[in-house]
């Protein structure tokens, strides 16, 4: 009996649908004998049916029946297979015949397919964008185009090219309602389905997660329309897998639970331990860990009982090793691992189990070493799989950390070097050579004597030009080198002039500002006024033209010819960019998608009314410690803390923050949010932890009233004003608390909002009030009656709400107004943060907080965009989100809040106020309504003064005992400058 029939018969016992088993029996990548498959299945039913195992014999009975019905396919299939490979190349399935007559569209994607194959996929993808531009001859092309395309996709994915793969499947756009035409045809639903979810994964792989749910979506669309249910649960356990990812845990709670129900419901229980192992994985990231250790032994209870064979085994034991190292079990966990190791190996997919194990052994305990031994033994046996770079890789390293274990740190960074030399010499993935740069640049820090912390330093600092600078290699690059210049800086030649701490300064603030300045390059941003007009016209259209050659020109012409054109069209625009640089320097630093730097914020912070008065501080979160620069404009000192607050206590600070103030409705049994007149009854531990933060602050900053702080990671979501100082009081009781995003945010959207000296002083100014509900608020009211608050102040108030707040009637409003009040949800786009914004009416209808579900052109129509904004030259000093997002993250609008509010600054807004959880209404109002008295009151007054003045007063005199609680005052929070209006 052949091994492939035996692996096609025991694939066949897995499936979950006749569809899927089809797909199987007809692929012409998957070669075997009919004859000795149903020898085989026949072999199986008799061994089921003597062991009393009637179901499982009924099954094969079926199988071997489908084998028979599909005999003609299959053997066609195989020759279809020996054809293509006389003719030298393997061809993606639903490809035609080479032998068939072939339309112009076709024959050029069997040209893309032969250039993939040949390993030229530069010249593959080339080849797309010319096809592209060729009509299909009919319909009833587009699965074998979507089949090439999908083909060439995957082997750039492989290469790293997640990009160039998504502009690749761009030219056949394969949807479900395309599908419908050929409905009676698996292998065309199958190929759709998979269409799908590799672009889903595409997106996830640039970050853009709500997009990648939106091709799960449309997969599992397929899926449920063609009757394929191994296809719904693979496309349900990646939506879950793009909830978790994108870190809401508790959407990929509620998904895994469906995946594991669906997986239940089916007679063939073999998908059932996956989908356990996904489910008990995000039990442990939300800190349940005893229900997510009994999935994983249930997992293992099953393959006991049922002599199952798989990687779920493996997989179940390393996670309860992880829960085991949570507890710092480690004995306990390595045992797990070891265990793990055993099935990995014995199981077919032995490389993943492999990478797993090898990525948990730290080499510092006897048996973590003894472990690594068990790991060469087998790849002593299995000396193939160093072939794998990945496998290698990881080897190494984690020989390494083995040598290290040893105390042979010289030997472990020589062997770091000869893997660094290999990794060169296979020209593998610039990431992948990052990683070991990493490992070899710790291994260098680790000489006491300090001979070997140069050579960290230069590899560490060579390695961040071949990243991108959104990459999280890059991150990591960036902290570990922040690090030695704080600890190692005066001892090392540095490459410039820059003092150690402010060159760490300038990295951090590089590496936090890079992705947002690579979307705000070839935005449609209003340049500065005082710009020559016919500057600003050159400038629009290069960048229209830049636009259209990221889509069209590729079409069109040839992939050097696009290359080309597009390096033209960028030296255009750069040489536009230096005509202007004199008279919008910092406009053009933004075009240019260069970072502030420290000599940039100093000579800014300089110029402020306030410098004595003000402190700017930057944090940068690490593992186990927060890195904190902290800058006094006029005493000319920037200062470095390390502080040992990691970011699993910040983590925690925020899950236990939204958990006490918003409640946990999704949990059983379902916690409440808080009541606003008790909220004493819940512990505010989480606010306490972040104590020693703020007391390793003070000795820098005590005599500055004004905190400008930039944080970082999960510091972002905090309410540093709440956080206890070490003599009980509140840091909002010293400090005022202004949230700036980042230096290069702060410099450029201050610049950005330069005035001409005729600029309308704020007591004269016109104020403007728009409030909207969403269709799903129960009191709509409720929202939309802010207008009265602003004339209770005194000012003359413009206003609109409910169906009358449309994205026209706000922008004119903007437009005009130095003071704006918005009552509405928001909506943060993390592919496109100046696509973010806020929710308002159209066509006479509220807006609905589910965005994502619905159709572009309805979700365009009601959202006032960030993009929108910059566009028209806003002249808003002051714009106030009372009700955006609900809270720092509403599942149902999308959620990071400081993402929306920083594209809005980016926009030209000069300082926002907004929420960091779901503020109280009565509360939140009377600490507005101080704030805008304040700020009639006192014309002369910065705003960080009037709003901190607005806190305190809540702070010190409440109108109701409870309201002196952070939950109350500390909700809405100042981010900008909060300099004078």
């Amino acid at each position: 009996m052949g091994e492939r029939e035996e692996a096609l018969a025991e694939e066949l016992l897995m499936v979950m649908s006749v569809q899927e088993a089809e797909s199987l029996l007809v692929n012409p990548k998957r070669p075997y004998d009919v004859a000795e498959l149903l020898a085989e299945l026949e072999g199986l039913q008799a061994r089921f049916t003597a062991g009393g195992r009637i179901a499982q014999a009924a099954l094969v009975r079926r199988l071997a029946e489908l084998v028979a019905e599909n005999r003609p396919a299959a053997e066609r299939a195989v020759a279809l297979l020996h054809r293509t490979r006389t003719h030298g190349r393997d061809r993606p399935i639903g490809f035609p015949d080479p032998d068939e007559p072939l339309s112009p569209r076709l024959r050029r994607e069997l040209r893309i397919t032969e250039l993939a194959d040949a390993g030229e996929l530069d010249a593959a993808l080339a080849a797309a964008r010319e096809a592209d531009g060729v009509p299909l001859a009919d319909p009833g092309e587009l699965p074998r185009v979507a089949g090439s395309r999908r083909h060439l996709a995957g082997l750039l994915r492989d290469a790293g090219r997640s990009r160039d793969a998504l502009e690749a499947m761009a030219g056949a756009e394969f949807a479900p309602a395309a599908v419908g035409v050929h409905s009676h045809s698996t292998v065309v639903a199958s190929l759709a389905s998979q269409f799908h979810q590799l672009r889903g994964l595409l997106h996830e792989d640039l970050g853009d997660y709500r997009r990648g749910r939106q091709e799960y979506t449309a997969a599992a669309e397929i899926a449920v329309a063609a009757g394929d249910t191994a296809a719904l649960l693979r496309t349900q356990t990646d939506l879950a897998a793009s909830y978790c990812k994108s870190g809401l845990l508790r959407e990929a709670l509620s998904g895994f639970r469906a995946v594991l129900r669906l997986a239940e419901s089916l007679p063939d229980q073999g998908f059932v331990p996956a989908a356990l192992n996904n489910l008990g994985r995000v039990l442990a990231g939300l800190g349940r860990s005893e229900a997510a250790r009994s999935c994983h032994e249930r997992v293992l209870h099953l393959f006991d009982r049922d002599h199952l064979q798989g990687s779920s085994r493996a997989n179940a034991l390393i996670a309860l090793g992880d829960l085991a190292g949570a507890r710092s079990e480690q004995d306990a966990a390595l045992r797990w691992y070891a265990s793990a190791l055993t099935a990995t190996v014995n199981s077919r997919d032995a490389r993943a189990g492999l990478l797993q194990v090898l990525s948990r052994l730290d080499g510092d305990s006897p048996q973590s070493r003894a472990l690594f031994g068990d790991v060469l033994v087998f790849l002593s046996v299995a000396p193939e799989a160093l072939d794998d770079w990945a496998v290698l890789m990881h080897c190494r390293l984690a020989e390494a950390r083995y040598l290290h274990g040893l105390g042979r740190h010289a030997e472990a960074a020589e062997q770091l070097r000869r893997l660094g030399a290999e990794a060169d010499q296979r020209a593998v993935d610039p990431e992948a050579r990052a990683q070991v740069t990493l490992q070899l640049a710790r291994s260098l820090l680790r000489d006491a004597q300090g001979r070997t912390h140069q050579e960290a330093f230069d590899l560490l600092w060579h390695a961040r030009t071949a990243l991108p600078p959104d990459s999280e290699v890059t991150a990591d690059l960036t902290r570990l080198l922040v690090d030695v210049l704080v600890d190692h800086g005066q001892t090392l030649r540095l490459p410039d002039h820059r003092p150690p701490a402010e060159l760490a300064f300038d990295l951090h603030e590089e590496t936090r500002s890079g992705t947002f300045l690579v979307h705000l390059a070839h935005a449609p941003l209003a340049p500065p006024p005082h710009v020559p007009r016919q500057l600003v016209q050159d400038e629009a259209e290069l960048l229209a033209e830049l636009a259209t050659a990221a889509t069209s020109v590729g079409h069109v012409e040839r992939g050097s010819q696009h290359v080309e054109r597009r390096e033209q069209l960028g030296r255009r625009l750069a040489s536009v960019h230096r005509r202007m640089r004199p008279h919008a320097p910092e406009y053009v630093r933004l075009r240019e998608a260069r970072p502030a730097r420290m000599a940039d914020l100093r000579r800014h912070l300089r110029s402020r009314p306030d410098a004595e008065e003000c402190a700017f501080v930057s944090f940068l979160a690490g593992t186990g410690s927060i890195t904190a620069f902290v800058y006094l404009p006029g005493a000319e000192r920037l200062t470095v803390t390390r502080i040992p607050v990691g970011e699993r206590r910040l983590a925690d600070a925020v899950a236990q923050l939204q958990r006490t103030f918003d409640g946990a409705p999704h949990e059983f049994p379902p916690l409440a949010p808080l009541h606003p007149r008790r909220p004493w009854r819940r512990e505010t531990a989480f606010l306490d932890a972040l104590t020693p933060l703020i007391a390793a602050l003070l000795p820098s900053i005590a005599d500055r009233p004004l905190l400008l702080v930039a944080g970082d990671g999960h510091l972002s979501a905090l309410p540093l004003a709440a956080v206890p100082t070490p003599d009980g009081s509140v840091l909002a009781v010293r400090h005022a608390v202004v949230q700036v995003g980042s230096a290069t945010a702060m410099l450029y959207a201050e610049r950005r909002r330069e005035r001409t000296s005729e600029s309308t002083p704020r007591e004269a100014s016109p104020v403007f009030c728009a409030g909207v509900a969403a269709q799903e608020d129960p009191d709509p009211g409720r929202l939309e009656q802010d207008a009265e608050l602003l004339g209770a102040v005194g000012w003359p108030v413009s206003t609109v709400h409910g169906t009358q707040a449309t994205k026209d009637a706000v922008l004119r409003g903007l437009r005009g107004s130095r003071i704006a009040h918005l009552t509405c949800h928001g909506y943060f786009d993390t592919a496109e943060p100046l696509d973010s914004g806020v929710l308002l009416a159209h066509g006479g209808s509220r807006p609905s907080k589910l965005l994502d579900r619905l159709p572009v052109t309805t979700r365009l129509s009601h959202l006032l965009t960030a993009r929108d904004i910059a566009r028209t030259a806003t002249s808003t000093d002051l714009l106030t989100l009372r009700a955006c997002s609900t809270g720092k993250r509403d599942q149902l609008s999308g959620g990071l809040l400081e993402g929306m509010v920083q594209a809005l600054l980016y926009a030209g807004v000069g300082n926002v106020v907004a929420s960091l959880w779901n503020c109280n209404e009565d509360s939140s109002r009377r600490l507005l309504t101080d704030f805008y008295r304040n700020l009639a009151a006192r014309p002369g007054d910065p705003l960080w003064r009037c709003f901190w003045a607005a806190q305190r007063n809540l702070i010190d005199r409440p109108a109701h005992p409870w309201e002196s609680h952070p939950y109350h005052w500390a909700a809405l929070a100042l981010f900008g400058e909060g300099r004078q209006t």
